[in-house]
């Protein structure tokens, strides 16, 4: 596949981009360069390669899922800046 001026033009109107004469050119250039490499890549014999996903080790820092006591509500809301009964008071969002 060769990136031409047209193909261009037509991201840029999916993208909604406005690109100057000199940034399409660049644009061009850069996605050929990107395709090249990808062509290169693919002359590889890769055969009895298996897929890497990842090149480090892959796990989890979160906490454990775990069910714990919550907060109480007096305490949740000790340090709102209003409240209406039992409840937090914000500002409208619909203007």
């Amino acid at each position: 596949m060769k990136v031409d001026r047209e193909l261009v033009r037509h991201l840029e109107i999916l993208a909604r981009l406005t690109l100057t004469e000199e940034e399409e050119m660049k644009m061009i250039k850069d996605m050929n360069d990107i395709l090249a490499y990808v062509e290169k890549i693919g002359e590889l014999d890769l055969h009895g390669v298996e897929p890497t996903y990842t090149v480090v080790e892959a796990r989890t820092v979160l906490r454990k899922d775990e069910v714990r006591k919550g907060l109480a509500q007096k305490m949740a809301l000790a340090n709102v800046p209003a409240k209406k009964g039992n409840f937090i008071k914000v500002s409208s969002i619909q203007g």
